[in-house]
């Protein structure tokens, strides 16, 4: 009943148990089993991030070219406050393969996620299971990709200084929106880090865009903001220091078959 919750509302997987096991159950105990059931599962993985930091076990070996994407969201509970849920998202980044008659395309696999409603800096830790179970410390690349908010920043200079850091342009729509877009109630995401003071003042998204990573090359289509993260003149050059170009190519190439199929 909990592993059906994990894919859809309460409601719905109401309805799925009786109709394939003829289990008439209400849908507030759906909630509670499931509830309890993670509830359980975060004290499991709080026990494991206490006994990594009183081990201190040596760390798996990692991919060669692993992906390391941050973001929040803000969702609205049911007594109207809005609240941000914080999430990690690993992967593998695979080589590109080039299809007979098309470009090459890139894929990342093995796709875990780790989420909190939490502060940065509780999230920093209570995310040190999954960064250890997916090697991230012996990860030969990874390659950070966020909006550029300042807490993805510290976060990614805690577990991975010397991650390489990509500008994920899309989001920066929510930054600078036409004025009057925004849902009724629904906050707007604050501005900042590098040119924060410039973005929240911005009119389009390619301006916020700009302000944010300077040198970026950015269009505006229907109203939301699309670029390359190799447009920016800042990874551009963290890439030809750090003699990594071949793996963020990779990875830059996966993030725009992604926009092209619709997905983020």
């Amino acid at each position: 009943m909990a592993r059906l919750e994990t894919w859809m509302p309460f409601r719905a997987a109401q309805r799925e148990l009786a109709f394939f096991l003829g289990v008439d159950v209400a849908e507030a105990t759906v909630r509670q089993v499931t509830e309890q059931a993670g509830a359980t599962q975060m004290q499991v993985q709080a026990a494991e991030v206490e006994a990594l930091l009183r081990e201190r076990p040596e760390s798996p070996v990692g991919p060669e070219v692993q992906l390391m994407s941050l973001d929040g969201a803000l969702i609205q509970l049911v007594s109207g406050e809005w609240k941000e849920v914080k999430t990690l998202a690993l992967g593998v980044v695979s080589e590109a393969k080039r299809k007979p008659a098309g470009e090459a395309r890139v894929q990342t696999s093995a796709l875990s996620s780790f989420s909190r409603m939490s502060a940065a800096q509780s999230f920093q830790q209570e995310a040190l299971g999954e960064l250890y179970r997916r090697g991230v410390e012996k990860a030969k690349t990874v390659c950070a990709v966020s909006d550029g908010a300042d807490w993805t920043q510290k976060w990614v200079d805690y577990h991975r200084p010397d991650a390489v850091r990509m500008l994920d342009a899309g989001p920066c729509a929510g930054v600078c929106e036409p004025r009057g877009s925004s849902s009724p109630g629904a906050p707007r995401a604050a501005a900042r880090g590098p040119g924060a003071q410039w973005a929240a003042s911005c009119q389009t998204p390619a301006e916020a865009l700009r302000a944010v990573a300077p040198g970026a090359r950015a269009r505006v289509e229907d109203g939301r903001c699309r670029a390359g993260v190799g447009g920016t003149g800042t990874t551009a050059r963290l890439m030809q220091q750090t003699g990594q170009l071949g793996a963020v190519e990779t990875l830059d190439k996966s993030l725009h078959a992604s926009r092209g199929s619709g997905g983020r």
